[in-house]
């Protein structure tokens, strides 16, 4: 498993059973490609408005 700073190896079936436990969890409860697209559109409309807004205060 790559790490930041570092690599750890599984080697006990109990280490490696777990992780996967978790893998299957966070992919469970991850977005589809779809959605991942529309969050981001969404945060990245929203960020803009944001600015905007900002930069017309501050004149």
């Amino acid at each position: 498993m790559e790490r930041f700073t570092s690599d750890l190896y599984l080697e006990k079936p109990s280490d490696v059973q777990q992780y996967s436990m978790l893998y299957e969890h966070l992919q469970a409860q991850a977005l589809s490609p779809a959605d991942t697209r529309d969050l981001m559109t969404d945060l990245i409309k929203m960020y803009v408005g944001t600015a905007s807004r900002l930069e017309r205060a501050v004149r």
